[in-house]
């Protein structure tokens, strides 16, 4: 399985919510 990072810098918690979304994302396609 392959590893992926998401990194980010979150003053207000908005980049937060999306990073948040994105690794939920990732982790739903399989291979």
């Amino acid at each position: 399985m392959p590893r992926i990072l998401v990194l980010y810098y979150s003053s207000y918690g908005h980049i937060e919510a999306m990073a948040y979304a994105q690794a939920e994302g990732a982790g739903r396609i399989a291979g």
